[in-house]
């Protein structure tokens, strides 16, 4: 059985706190609900295109595909 404990939203994602009974043992569990989001696979003459992007999780820029949240009507 799951129970929704808390809900606590963020600007980019809604964390949810929920207690669930797992191989007959109850715990408490965190699950992160982000918006959509896309990537892009893109080619340029015939090259893949990547951009660096800074993230704070591993404190550098990193390469990654291109790629966003998609906006509320959005298709």
């Amino acid at each position: 059985m799951k129970k929704l404990i808390a809900q606590h939203d963020y600007k980019i994602f809604t964390v949810n706190t929920i207690q669930m009974t797992l191989n007959q043992k109850a715990g408490c569990f965190y699950q992160i609900v982000p918006p959509d989001w896309v990537n892009i696979i893109a080619f340029y003459k015939g090259r893949l295109i990547m951009e660096r992007q800074f993230r704070i999780g591993v404190e550098e820029s990193i390469l990654e595909l291109p790629g966003g949240v998609i906006d509320k009507g959005e298709v």
